[in-house]
């Protein structure tokens, strides 16, 4: 028997409750879930009860055809006033025109949008809160300040994804693919940037931060998401990598599919990019955030990445003091299989004895 995800029953229920059935009804449907269902299907029904403000269609026409008119000047670089039939509606600037789109929004959904500027991944009102990200950025024209913006909403990712951890809900699908979404497009832009010196190292330090937190939360996503949780991952240690837009090397998210081990070791160069870490055999290559500083003899904490077919590529490395070096490597991991004299973590046999 297939269990479903929560997330696939709030889905579900919103999807019954758009055809006629009641709250009530729903939570009948899945008593095991309702305490989490309740408080989200009464919003959505709030919502969905809630009368819009429908605009005149001749002046809702009118205004849109305006503002299109006037964002494709912008964007062909003329400044031009918006006139309709005579009516002088003088230059107005790009801020204004977005926040007057906004509030068309919050008006046309019954306030949705304004509801829905907390809401987290697994709300129904989610979509909504992306959607107003969106339009923001469409009257946005200046690059950098695009980019700070852009960033901004990738940072807000990260927040949901701890509010859900800390609330114990798995990391979903949606806010994983917004997070590479904001990322990539950021990074797009300050590569043509010559004086984005600033923007590039928060870019820079948020990537970072972000790659740990993702490595850290790896086995907090459900299952159904552990492929865009690699496509994540994968996309945040490229950018890493390819500071300043030149191509150096890239992750293929199946290098993650089998997801992290966490080794700590002496490292020892066997070959070009084959590596023995306190014994356990890994790749160091260019995909290995600065693999130029590492040489053998260094005692370091290593983040492994696992592909379905077992091989371990490293993504980063700390060093650390001889003094707190570990005499032998220390691999975590789900405990796979036992045999006599060895187990098997993380897809590494590990001996053991009677003093283990």
């Amino acid at each position: 028997m297939r269990i479903r995800s929560f997330h696939s029953i709030l889905d579900d229920c919103l999807d019954a409750m758009q055809r006629g059935e009641s709250v009530d009804g729903c939570l009948s449907r899945y008593p095991r879930q309702a305490d989490r269902l309740r408080p989200l299907l009464q919003l959505a029904e709030r919502v969905r009860r809630t009368r819009p403000v429908t605009p005149r269609p001749w002046a809702q026409a009118t205004s849109w055809n305006l503002v299109r008119r006037h964002a494709s000047d912008m964007r062909a670089g003329k400044r031009r006033h918006l006139t309709d039939a005579g009516h002088g509606i003088g230059w107005v600037r790009p801020a204004a025109v977005a926040a007057a789109l906004l509030a068309a929004l919050a008006l046309g959904t019954g306030g949705t949008a304004l509801a829905a500027q907390n809401a987290l991944p697994n709300s129904p009102l989610y979509r909504v809160k992306l959607a107003t990200e969106d339009v923001r950025l469409w009257f946005v024209f200046d690059d950098k300040h695009k980019a700070d913006i852009l960033l901004a909403q990738s940072n807000e990712r990260t927040s949901e994804i701890l509010a859900m951890v800390s609330k114990g809900e798995p990391v979903p699908e949606n806010v994983l693919s917004t997070l590479s979404n904001r990322n990539g497009r950021a990074a797009e832009i300050l590569a043509g940037q010559s004086d984005a010196g600033e923007l590039s190292e928060k870019l820079r330090y948020q990537t970072e931060a972000q790659e740990r937190l993702l490595l850290a939360l790896w086995p907090d996503v459900e299952e159904s998401a552990q492929g865009e949780y690699a496509q994540a991952v994968a996309d945040i240690h490229n950018i890493r990598l390819n500071r300043g837009g030149a191509l150096v090397a890239a992750v293929d998210p199946e290098e993650l599919s089998a997801g992290v081990v966490n080794i700590s070791g002496v490292a020892q160069k066997v070959s070009d990019g084959a590596w023995s870490v306190g014994g356990v055999e890994v790749r160091i290559d260019d995909k290995t955030i600065d693999s130029s500083q590492l040489e053998s003899g260094v005692t370091g904490d290593f983040i492994v990445a696992r592909s379905s077919n077992g091989r371990l590529h490293v993504l980063s490395f700390t060093n650390v003091k001889p003094d707190q070096s570990p005499a032998q490597a220390v691999v975590s991991g789900q405990l796979e299989e036992i045999e006599d004299g060895r187990i098997r973590v993380a897809g590494q046999w590990i001996p053991i004895d009677q003093d283990t």
